[in-house]
């Protein structure tokens, strides 16, 4: 019946009777049952989808606490120290280039300086930014000392990212050369 009266209608304005009943058809059909049609937007969706997943180590400086995750799934959270208040951390997108175990880290500052440090094992170190900037154990720092307020604190790091032994072991593991890192607040 509706089809009947756009034709009337199509036909009265000098339209053929076939195109007014095509028009007719298409507009009763319910739009659930249309296809879509392929454009840009698809195309997009459907190249998004073919990207690869990424691995990715999200700080977050405010609340001290660093993400990895790998396609949107995370692989590991913890609390963190980061730069003291003269020596903060960067901020900005960068990519590990080097990974080192059992290494000595040795301090850029003479003796008496007040930034000096004597030399300092480190089990696990992830660096991201040239000049010594790491991701890193501190064989000093106790478990509680980790999360918001202690870059303020005591075992403030240089600028580096101090993580707890256990969080590091499986996140050295975990991140290869090539994966970004995201530093914020």
């Amino acid at each position: 019946m509706l089809g009947q009266a756009f034709r009337r209608r199509f036909t009265a304005i000098g339209l053929t009777a076939l195109v007014a009943a095509l028009i007719a058809s298409a507009l009763a059909t319910p739009a659930a049952a249309r296809e879509p049609e392929p454009g840009p937007p698809a195309r997009a969706a459907a190249a998004a989808d073919a990207l690869p997943c990424t691995r990715l180590v999200d700080i977050d400086l405010l609340s001290q606490r660093l993400v990895a995750s790998e396609c949107g799934q995370t692989f590991v959270t913890t609390p963190i120290t980061s730069g003291r208040p003269d020596l903060r951390t960067p901020t900005g997108t960068y990519t590990i280039f080097l990974r080192q175990r059992d290494v000595y880290f040795y301090s850029p500052w003479p003796e008496g300086d007040p930034n000096y440090y004597p030399p300092m094992p480190v089990a696990y170190a992830i660096e991201f930014l040239d000049d010594g900037y790491f991701i890193h154990t501190d064989p000093d720092e106790p478990d509680g000392a980790y999360g918001p307020g202690s870059e303020d604190g005591p075992y403030a790091s240089h600028g580096c990212v101090h993580v707890p032994y256990s969080a590091m072991a499986s996140l050295y593991e975990w991140a290869v050369e090539g994966t970004r890192v995201d530093i914020h607040y």
